[in-house]
């Protein structure tokens, strides 16, 4: 189990990983760990996307196939809780697919490798 970190930044989401770009997937595992690090000056709030659609708030029940709650809204400068914890049994090529609930113009993804 590695744990993860994804920079939200004033253009996007972006893998806290020596040169990734913003809406660069982030590559996982099954079991992994990720948070969101909000280093904007803006609330945030990873919020699932299904089938290009942002799935309603609060999550429905029952929850769409492919939508996983993935963490609280993020205050500037803050770390997101809880952790998102990658479902064990995930079949390699997953893709997770997430918008800023509060700016969806900002997109990203958690792509099971």
């Amino acid at each position: 189990m590695a744990n993860w970190v994804i920079k939200i930044v004033p253009t996007g989401f972006q893998p806290d990983l020596q040169g990734a770009q913003v809406s660069q997937p982030l590559g996982v595992s099954a079991g992994d760990n990720v948070v969101w690090n909000n280093t904007t000056d803006d609330p945030h709030w990873p919020w699932p996307v299904v089938d290009g659609v942002t799935v309603a708030n609060p999550l429905p029940n029952p929850v769409p196939e492919g939508a996983y709650f993935l963490c609280n809204e993020i205050a500037p400068g803050s770390v997101s809780s809880p952790t998102f914890h990658v479902p064990n049994g995930l079949a390699k090529g997953t893709t997770i697919s997430y918008c800023c609930y509060l700016d969806q113009s900002l997109t990203g993804s958690i792509v099971v490798v």
